[in-house]
Formats: C-alpha cells, sequence, structure tokens
C-alpha cells in the first residue's frame, strides 16, 4: 500500500458519539522488510481504516517503540505528516518486531445522547444497560479514554519469532498464531489481555481496507479472552476493542475506557495448480 494512501484524510459516516468512536491504529508502509530497511509507520486517527482523519500530535505519545525476541528500540523519529502520525525507526536485526504506541490518557465529556449512542455502537451495551438500571441514561458523561496500538513487522527471512510475545499494555491483543503467515482464507484467533489477564465476555471488532466506514464483523471474547476471525480476502486488517469500568469514585470521571488496536496483513491464497 503506498504511502500516499495512508497520508490520505478521507470522509467517514458520521453518527451521534463519533466523537468519541476515533480509532486509532499503526499501518506500517510494509509489513515486511529486507535487513537494514527504515520502518515507516503511520499513526492514523480516524472510522475508516486505514485512513486518518487527524494526526495524533507528538505530546500525547506516552510511549513508541520496536520490540523483538531479544532487545526492546525506542522509536526516536517521530512527526505530525499532514494527517498522519509518522514514525520512522530501523530494526537492528532480523526477525519479527512488534511496533507499538502508547498513547497518554484523555478526557473527554460527552451528553447523555452521545455518550448511549457511543455505547451501543462501540460493543459496549452492557454499560449502557447499567445506566439504564441506575437511573443514569438521562445525565451526561465524563470518561477517562487511554489508547494503545501494535503492528508486527518481519525484518529478512531470519530471526527470532515474537508474535506471541505480550508488551504490558494496559489492554492488548496477543495472537494466537502467526499473523505474518496469514492467507486469505484463513482465521486469526488472538488472546485480548487486561493488565496482563485475559478479558473474557469482550465485544472484538474486525476490520479491513477498502470495507468503508466501520468493521466487517464481531465476536467476543471466550473464557480465555480469545477470539476468532475468519479472513475472507487479501488486504490490511485490524483488530480491535474496547474495555470500559466505573472509574474510581475520587478520580473526577464517571467512567475509564481502555482502547486496543492490532493491524496485520493478509497475503494472497495461491492460485490452484493447474490440471
Amino acid at each position: 500500500m503506498r504511502r500516499a494512501l495512508l497520508l490520505a484524510g478521507g470522509l467517514a459516516v458520521a453518527l451521534a458519539g463519533a466523537v468519541a468512536a476515533h480509532d486509532f491504529w499503526l499501518v506500517p508502509e510494509f509489513f515486511q522488510v529486507p535487513e537494514g530497511w527504515q520502518l515507516h509507520v503511520a499513526g492514523q486517527t480516524g472510522m475508516e481504516f486505514p485512513e486518518s482523519e487527524s494526526a495524533v500530535s507528538l505530546d500525547r505519545l506516552a510511549d513508541a517503540k520496536l520490540v523483538s525476541a531479544s532487545e526492546t528500540v525506542p522509536i526516536g523519529r517521530k512527526a505530525q505528516l499532514g494527517r498522519s502520525l509518522w514514525l520512522e525507526a530501523r530494526p537492528t536485526g532480523p526477525g519479527e518486531w512488534w511496533v507499538a504506541v502508547a498513547l497518554h490518557p484523555r478526557p473527554i465529556h460527552l451528553t447523555a445522547e452521545q455518550f448511549n449512542d457511543y455505547l451501543a455502537h462501540e460493543g459496549l451495551p452492557h454499560i449502557l444497560a447499567e445506566r439504564k438500571a441506575q437511573g443514569l441514561a438521562g445525565r451526561d458523561a465524563d470518561e477517562r479514554y487511554t489508547k494503545f496500538a501494535k503492528a508486527l513487522v518481519r525484518v529478512g527471512t531470519a530471526g527470532a519469532t515474537v508474535f506471541d510475545r505480550p508488551l504490558g499494555h494496559a489492554i492488548e491483543f496477543v495472537p494466537l498464531n502467526e499473523p505474518l503467515e496469514l492467507q486469505a482464507g484463513d482465521e486469526i484467533a488472538a488472546r485480548l489481555l487486561f493488565r496482563g489477564r485475559p478479558l473474557p465476555g469482550v465485544a472484538v471488532f474486525a476490520g479491513r481496507a477498502g470495507a468503508g466506514a466501520g468493521p466487517t464483523a464481531q465476536a467476543t471474547t471466550d473464557g480465555d479472552g480469545v477470539a476468532r476471525f475468519a479472513l475472507y480476502v487479501s488486504g490490511y486488517w485490524y483488530l480491535k476493542a474496547i474495555h470500559m469500568l466505573p472509574a474510581a469514585p475520587d478520580s473526577g470521571f464517571d467512567y475509564e475506557s481502555w482502547w486496543a488496536t492490532l493491524t496485520f496483513e493478509v497475503a494472497a491464497a495461491p492460485e490452484p495448480a493447474a490440471n
């Protein structure tokens, strides 16, 4: 996928509460690169993957790094470029590398209508049900949210794998099968962790480039925190999830949420052999 596409902004379908529903994805220029390659990764904020509507400001970056099986390399080159956050780093050796970004927490105030619609559209109906049961559905809400994003790249043709290694984000996806080997028609299985523990009963969404605004499939994590999706076409894909809890009474917020995304590329299935 060309860099121009990664940096292009697109108009997304608006919905009530959309101010709180913009996802943050890491989109590498290439998911597999030769040794010595300078990685270019776009941090995209929007609702129509992989396009970006606005660039995350540099002061929102809490952490940006590359992680291999043996070392962690901070991402030193960061900039706002058009509507994208632009990251550049050179892996020090072959193998798989996580590209990982954590953003600082951010507050938001939403009207009752905006917040209720956001809960309904983002896989949080249990929070909406609790608000209704407690007589709070007509009240505005103050939320603090924190976003985390991961993408996996392969450098060269040798080296160790790292796809099943957690990074210690407050919330994160850990694939159970190798994302870099996926082909159209395969299934991806990923465990959702919250503070290092499997997170059951959470809505997970999958989407792909070129599908328009919003995800294309939804699943719920099982008792081991695992969600599975059939990947029916090749191209760039993502997984996303939001975990929300009532905020601590002395926090100044009504709710706190943690957002996770994982991006990966699905190769085309090989053509059947001719008879």
